[in-house]
């Protein structure tokens, strides 16, 4: 019988798909606002693909950067209290509740996770290191080391401290970037969204992620729609430039929810130590497929 993470998902859930709607909805009007300048653009038609050979203009990257910045920042801006609410229940010790808010506060961690490994600095392994890439005599932090406190070895005399480091460094991303001189690279984006499927497809199906929690079906969902919304930042660029790509893109997206979605269960995911290796084979298929197209986004928008 498989094992359920009962926890308010449906919620959560709810607004990630507000936050992308947030995402596309100002990049479709400026789209419309535009059309009246494509018919500039010399255009060619290969296979089908309707593609563009002008460059894209700077008002069109300015207005993909900032949307970016926008989804980011709102990501960060529900992280932070998550994660104090996760931090609070590991200090008072309710394992129970730290359990139930363990893949709830990753989530908004998960959908961004390619910005925080953009900063010079250790600030993505203090939030996000595995025990597996500890290196010896480093000191681990961050939320697999309260997961491996929770499911595994009971909470520690410093479970408390590492909960209080964790809310200082998810802070420490959510300031910096707010800061107003961050910006994004539209084309960057791009491969940021390719990254996150990557990171699904090629490691985390093994399981490798939430090796104690199997909470690993919360950060998948997170890492698709963070693509997802990667990718409506640059749709305007992208729809000039191949709308077939896009539309392939639209295609693969629904085959990854719908092969996600057999798996919850009430408000909950399944424990993803009760997926089954052919199972996880087929969840694959449909990333690898996804993958295949965004990993295209980055040349067309960069083009």
């Amino acid at each position: 019988m498989p094992i359920l993470v009962l926890v308010p998902g449906g919620l959560l859930r709810s607004s990630i798909r507000v936050a992308v709607a947030a995402v596309a909805l100002p990049l479709a009007l400026a789209a419309c606002s535009s059309s009246d300048d494509s018919s500039s653009s010399s255009t060619s038609s290969t296979a089908g693909a309707s593609t563009t050979t002008s460059s894209a203009s700077s008002a069109q990257l300015d207005t993909a950067a900032a949307a970016y910045k926008t989804y980011v920042t709102g990501q960060t801006a529900q992280l932070v209290p998550a994660v104090t609410a996760f931090a609070a229940a590991v200090k008072a010790g309710d394992v129970d509740a730290a359990k139930a808010q363990y893949p709830t506060s990753r989530t908004f961690y998960e959908s961004i996770e390619p910005v925080a490994e953009t900063f010079p600095d250790d600030l993505d392994p203090r939030i996000d290191l595995r025990e597996a890439d500890l290196e010896p005599g480093a000191k681990w932090t961050g939320f697999h080391r309260l997961e491996k406190d929770l499911w595994a070895q009971g909470l520690q005399p410093d479970s408390g401290a590492i909960a209080d480091q964790l809310v200082a460094d998810v802070t420490e991303l959510d300031q910096r970037v707010k800061a107003p001189d961050f910006t994004f690279d539209p084309a960057k984006t791009a491969g940021g969204a390719a990254e996150l499927l990557e990171e699904v497809a090629q490691s985390k199906i093994t399981g490798e992620e939430d090796i104690f929690s199997h909470t690993d079906l919360w950060d998948f969902r997170a890492n698709v729609d963070g693509s997802r919304a990667a990718v409506a930042t640059v749709r305007p660029i992208l729809d000039e430039r191949n709308a077939e790509l896009g539309k392939q893109i639209d295609k693969q997206f629904g085959n990854v929810d719908r092969e996600l979605d057999q798996y919850r269960s009430g408000d909950g995911w399944v424990s993803y130590d009760t997926v089954t290796e052919p199972q996880r084979q087929a969840l694959s298929q449909r990333l690898d497929a996804l993958l295949a197209q965004v990993s295209q986004v980055q040349g067309v928008v960069g083009g």
